[in-house]
């Protein structure tokens, strides 16, 4: 514990090895850390609980023991980081009956989608919550659905801002028979409101195909971000967007894919909200764009490298290391899923270039240029 909380990661690493050759099995040194913080996570699951389930993914396919220790050292380094009693009391009631987060995940699914909560993290954690479980066993059950259920309850609705208020509207004007043939180009371009009528006008079209025509406007954004927004020193602070706004679409779409496999009937409000990142996001994009140049001819072989590449990422921040991971783990999944799908090439050459563009890390100026401004108004 006390390595956690120093973030001391040569002496977690030690600490790791020696449980491992003890004839243990390291995994248990992260259900330790889960159990020992989780009543410090004041706002519940975090980015420390979502990408563990890949970076013990990441393990499970290591080549050498040395890979193996760096990717289970990952999760170990990110843990220091409405009615919430009626919700607590509920999901401990279904641990004392023994009931499986399988059992209870379609019911969690629904309270993730139930609005456009905190930037889709509700339901992209709802996923990974049930992966972790799976992968370090139901000893860590009781803390990750307690964070889980914390993290929902307190979440953000963003659909109560101002460029998001159509979706309450348009979820109340779903009635699932708009016929129009849709694909990725009809939402390129288009805002909020223009992506939820697009959606609304194809409700009745099979969903695999309106979520095929979402996924693939949404990678078109990534491939198509422009830059210039991440760099700049004199935007308003509405327009402090970053890859992170547009890789979050892919995950949140492969969370919600899953999600609405055991709940068909929380499709509308997945589709409408993964509107609502296409919508947000096309005021960062440049259409004339050059995306050819980072094609993806041999999707396998890019795949491996860059997984690979993550047992010794070289990068500081977890936040910006957990990203990259849960960007090509969702996209390789979904490609698992439907490996000839029409947004397969777009998505590719967009994750290509997400991994190798520089990213600006630090806004010293921005952040100074931004407070003086925000204290210049309150005079």
């Amino acid at each position: 514990m006390a390595a956690i909380s120093d973030n001391d990661r040569p002496r977690m690493a030690r600490e790791v090895a020696r449980l491992e050759r003890a004839g243990f099995d390291a995994r248990e040194a992260l259900v330790h850390g889960f159990r020992l913080c989780n009543d410090r996570l004041e706002d519940g699951m975090t980015h420390a609980h979502a990408a563990a389930a890949d970076w013990l993914l990441l393990a499970s396919h290591a080549e050498t023991p040395t890979e193996r220790l760096a990717a289970q050292l990952e999760p170990l380094g990110h843990i220091e980081a409405e009615d919430e009693t009626a919700a607590i009391a509920q999901v401990r009631g279904a641990l004392a009956q023994n009931l499986s987060y399988s059992s209870i995940r379609p019911a969690i699914g629904e309270a993730a989608l139930a609005h456009y909560a905190d930037f889709g993290h509700c339901a992209i954690y709802t996923l990974k919550a049930g992966q972790l479980i799976e992968r370090l066993g139901d000893e860590v059950a009781e803390p990750t659905l307690l964070a889980l259920t914390r993290m929902v309850v307190r979440a953000t609705r963003e659909e109560r801002l101002p460029e998001f208020r159509g979706h309450a509207r348009a979820l109340s004007e779903w009635d699932g028979r708009g016929n129009a043939v849709t694909g990725a180009k009809d939402f390129i371009g288009l805002s909020t409101e223009g992506a939820l009528r697009q959606t609304l006008a194809s409700s009745g079209r099979p969903m695999r195909e309106l979520y095929d025509a979402l996924l693939g406007a949404a990678a078109f954004n990534l491939l198509h971000f422009d830059t210039e927004y991440e760099r700049s020193t004199s935007n308003a602070i509405a327009d402090n967007v970053g890859w992170l706004d547009f890789t979050h679409a892919l995950t949140f779409a492969n969370a919600c894919r899953h999600i609405c496999d055991e709940r068909p009937d929380l499709w509308p409000r997945a589709a409408l909200q993964l509107a609502l990142f296409v919508g947000r996001n096309r005021k960062y994009v440049r259409l004339d764009g050059d995306g050819a140049r980072w094609r993806v001819d041999d999707r396998r072989t890019f795949l491996s490298a860059a997984t690979k590449a993550l047992y010794d990422h070289g990068i500081p921040e977890p936040i910006i290391a957990c990203h990259r991971l849960k960007v090509l783990v969702a996209i390789q999944d979904e490609l698992g899923s439907a490996p000839d799908a029409p947004w397969a090439k777009t998505t590719c050459a967009a994750v290509n270039r997400y991994l190798h563009t520089p990213m600006k890390r630090h806004h010293g100026l921005r952040i100074a240029a931004q407070a003086l401004d925000f204290v210049g108004k309150e005079e």
